[in-house]
């Protein structure tokens, strides 16, 4: 009887006893790996495209500023020769009529300047005759 109870008290040590079975990793670190590695790849991808539609853009803004400075320096030209008093001379007597007084028709006129404005404190000024 001894063996029977030995045998059945054993029976029932390992009837209670719980087995642990080692778990697997499994896939999902596995997964998470690769799931950042793609996202990475991806961050790196967007940025170089990014980079390259900046350089695109300041390229294109440089060759616009090249022309606009081209642009600007022919306007200042124009304005130079527009301005140029020969040029105002000649539209005055041609198309205007008009010409530069006689030294009969010049008036001149003693002007008296009120202290504290500086300068001269009486001057000449030479007015044309109508």
């Amino acid at each position: 009887m001894k063996r029977a109870s030995k045998s059945y008290a054993r029976a029932r040590t390992l009837s209670c006893q719980r087995v642990k079975v080692k778990k697997s990793p499994g896939i999902v670190p596995e997964l998470f790996l690769v799931f950042v590695l793609i996202a990475l790849s991806l961050f790196y991808v967007w940025s170089r495209i990014e980079v390259l539609k900046i350089n695109y853009t300041i390229s294109q803004m440089k060759e616009t500023l090249q022309v606009e400075l081209i642009q600007k320096e022919e306007l200042e030209g124009k304005v130079a020769q527009l301005k140029s008093p020969e040029r105002i001379a000649r539209i005055a007597e041609q198309k205007l009529d008009l010409a530069f007084p006689r030294p009969s028709q010049v008036w001149p006129l003693r002007i008296k300047v009120a202290e504290g404005y500086g300068g001269q404190e009486e001057g000449s000024l030479k007015v044309a005759r109508p």
